[in-house]
């Protein structure tokens, strides 16, 4: 089975090069495509050094969208059948979610296959289990590219936030499958607190702006069509944005960006804030 890679830098320190080594051996060939605002030089030359990785730099960031649409059309130059993509702060513990994606069956209408993202130290412990999903987050995806051509590929005026879960949505209405498994993938998610013993994500302002407009695209596109899902993540965000608001250090600007993300939305304006 050919599989290639595709990892998206921003701004990265060398932890990624460790990153990276949990799931190089997996793929055929890596593309890793950097939208940093300032190169990380040393990791830069390790990326160009290795054979297996094929480097390509935007000079600016064009978005996690557009990266792996980037990543997706190399992979389908190249004849490849599926795509792994990777955030660069994700890592595998073992190849075990390699080896039950190879086993799994009837791949025809598989969209993509997803690990379970963990950031708790806790991890899964039991059976290996797989289930039909809605929406999964992009990293540790392997993407099926005869579907993704169909599909139509990531949404690039979202920029970032939601363009995994619009895809995903997009794949369902066009009779394609999303499985998940829970094999463990290490992922961070913004900054992590705690309360009540639960774990919180906290982002900076403009990550809240993002959030905010970019759902708000996701319940007006799909809320007929999945209104279920919608309700539920209407109820995701008003919870996020609660918290994010409660840890802010400045409420004020952290509510003006939330203010600016509804406002972008309803003028149509998209992109890059």
């Amino acid at each position: 089975m050919s599989i290639a890679g595709v990892i998206v830098l921003y701004n990265p320190d060398n932890s990624v090069w460790n990153n990276i080594n949990t799931y190089l051996s997996e793929v055929n060939v890596l593309y890793a495509v950097d939208n940093s605002d300032v190169l990380n030089i040393e990791l830069v030359d390790l990326l160009k050094n290795n054979p297996k990785i094929k480097y390509s730099n935007n000079g600016r960031n064009l978005g996690i969208a557009s990266a792996l649409n980037v990543g997706a059309k190399l992979a389908l130059e190249k004849n490849y059948e599926w795509l792994l993509t990777m955030d660069q702060d994700s890592s595998f513990i073992d190849n075990s979610y390699f080896k039950i994606f190879d086993e799994h069956e009837n791949k025809d209408r598989l969209a993509l296959f997803s690990p379970t993202h963990v950031q708790s130290k806790n991890g899964i412990e039991g059976n290996v289990k797989k289930s039909f999903v809605s929406i999964v987050m992009t990293s540790g995806n392997v993407l099926n590219l005869n579907a993704f051509s169909i599909i139509g590929g990531f949404n690039e005026k979202l920029f970032i936030d939601e363009i995994d879960h619009d895809y995903c949505l997009r794949a369902i209405l066009k009779g394609y499958n999303i499985i998940q498994c829970n094999i463990e993938l290490k992922h961070k998610l913004g900054n992590p607190v705690y309360k009540n013993g639960r774990e919180i994500t906290i982002h900076n302002n403009s990550r809240i702006y993002y959030i905010t407009r970019n759902n708000l695209y996701i319940w007006k596109k799909y809320s007929l069509k999945f209104p279920t899902l919608v309700l539920k993540r209407i109820r995701w965000y008003f919870e996020y944005a609660y918290n994010n608001l409660y840890y802010s250090k400045n409420k004020t600007t952290t509510l003006n960006y939330m203010f600016k993300g509804i406002s972008h939305f309803i003028r149509g304006r998209y992109g890059q804030l």
